[in-house]
């Protein structure tokens, strides 16, 4: 495993930075590195600038994955004035960046990212996107170039500031192979669909969770509706994530037993919305849907993972929507966090109601752990299915 550094808050920045000139042997063997500030919560954050940053880096020749997390880049002070210019863009296997607070502006994020060049993955959490702020963006110069985006988002608040317009404002238009992103809200879905639209030909690879959307939006039924990933003609991998609520014995919730078109709308709804918007993506040749059972209403009872995956998918619709992919080669249904039993109770569901894709051997359906299909975004990427 790759040695870790870690600058814990009580040691401060530049401490860090001391304690690594004292280990030079040490620093050439670090390939990964997490630089925290304060909790989330705490008034007092470790504030930087680019130079302390370049400083630090250049003590790391080996270092492959960086990780900022609640760090506030201020910009230089008067005292930066004599200290040299910027050097190259500096390359990493991959970057990860939390915002120091739900109120960051653009410009704290510009202010490292200037730094950076080829990034092969970069994760971003926790930015707002809804409302562009174009003037901070585009005269930022950056010379970032993502191969690999993952948009992690768990909130539903609406910010001024605008992550997507700052990547549209970086040469990663023209180099984002693969996006991987969670939606808290259907107007987030249709920001990052139109962010997608703009990639157009250029995407590769698209893992989209939506989860938090179908169950979180009221009794209203999210639009899917969206012309912009049918724009994304080149596409050939699609992930999704669905989330299946257990079915009630009959009087413990009535409105479940008397409207299961509903709920059943509301389990599956997320991932016909994205077939049906991805249906003129006739390059697809993978898909792959994440199926977790939430625990509720007995679900415990093995016997009831069966009667809950018949009745809280749209059988009839996907089978309609799967029908739509000319090139499609595999689909793949992973069962989250079961034992075999769960995969005895479900295979022959899945492959009864997706009997012409079973038959042709394009059906494939195994288990999962739970820590390997994490619900943050940032490790769907490493999840993506692997095939021959």
């Amino acid at each position: 495993m790759a040695p870790k550094g870690s600058a814990h808050p009580h040691h401060g920045f530049i401490d860090f930075q001391s304690f690594l000139s004292d280990y030079p042997n040490l620093t050439k063997h670090v390939q990964e590195l997490r630089l925290c500030g304060f909790g989330m919560n705490d008034v007092r954050w470790t504030s930087v600038c680019c130079h302390d940053v370049v400083n630090l880096l250049s003590q790391l020749p080996a270092l492959r994955d960086l990780t900022f997390a609640w760090i506030r880049f201020n910009g230089c002070s008067s005292e930066c004035s004599d200290r040299p210019p910027l050097p190259d863009p500096i390359r990493l296997r991959r970057l990860s960046f939390v915002p120091q607070n739900q109120s960051s502006l653009p410009s704290h994020a510009i202010e490292v990212l200037r730094l950076f060049g080829h990034i092969q993955r970069f994760i971003v959490q926790s930015f707002g996107i809804f409302q562009p702020d174009v003037s901070v963006a585009k005269d930022a110069h950056l010379r970032l170039q993502v191969q690999s985006l993952t948009i992690s988002r768990y909130d539903v608040y609406d910010f001024s500031s605008s992550f997507l317009d700052i990547i549209r404002a970086t040469p990663s238009m023209m180099s984002i192979a693969t996006v991987v992103a969670t939606c808290s809200t259907i107007a987030h879905f249709h920001s990052v669909a139109r962010f997608l639209g703009e990639l157009g030909p250029r995407l590769e690879r698209l893992s989209l969770n939506v989860t938090r959307i179908t169950h979180g939006d009221g009794d209203d039924t999210p639009d899917w509706t969206t012309p912009h990933l049918a724009l994304c003609s080149q596409l050939q991998d699609l992930s999704m994530k669905m989330v299946l609520r257990g079915v009630p014995d009959p009087g413990e919730d009535l409105d479940v037993v008397d409207h299961p078109s509903e709920y059943t709308t509301r389990d599956s709804g997320g991932v016909m919305g994205i077939l049906a918007a991805t249906s003129r993506c006739h390059n697809i040749q993978r898909i792959s849907v994440r199926v977790h059972f939430r625990s509720r209403y007995h679900l415990h009872n093995k016997e009831l993972h069966k009667e809950t995956l018949q009745k809280r998918v749209n059988w009839p619709k996907l089978r309609l929507l799967l029908g739509a992919y000319p090139a499609l080669r595999r689909v793949t249904f992973d069962l989250v966090d079961g034992a075999d039993d769960r995969l005895q109770q479900c295979l022959p569901v899945i492959q009864y109601e997706l009997l012409a894709l079973h038959q042709s051997g394009v059906l494939d359906v195994r288990l999962i752990q739970k820590e390997f299909a994490s619900s943050n975004p940032a490790f769907e990427e490493e999840a993506w299915p692997e095939y021959a």
